[in-house]
């Protein structure tokens, strides 16, 4: 016991950190969140990603490098969005299943 209320705590028992909503302030989040968003984007980003690289037969540096580009902003997407869902409790099935497919995929063996 830690002489915390439960409400204060998200019902775990640990207290959780200021600015940091626990499960207690929402019960489920909204499918319209910063982090749903951000994986919606990079889900656009794929098709667009493969567009770009395969312009031109895939030889020309200048589509390459926007091909580059749009391949960092999903990357940057992808740690912000799980580091925002996590921090804020904004973990949806929408927003976990993308992230784990390519994750499974990568990891299975041949």
């Amino acid at each position: 016991m830690t002489g915390v209320p439960a409400s204060a705590t998200g019902g775990t028992g640990r207290p959780t950190p200021r600015g940091k909503l626990g499960a207690a302030a929402v019960n489920q989040a909204s499918l319209w969140n910063i982090a749903n968003i951000l994986t919606m984007i990079r889900l656009v980003l794929v098709p667009a990603f493969v567009v770009l690289l395969l312009q031109d037969g895939g030889h020309d540096p200048a589509w390459r490098a926007w091909a580059w580009a749009a391949f960092a902003v999903a990357m940057i997407t992808d740690v912000f969005d799980g580091h925002l869902a996590r921090t804020y409790n904004l973990v949806t099935d929408f927003g976990r299943s993308p992230t784990r497919s390519p994750t499974r995929r990568s990891w299975r063996p041949a």
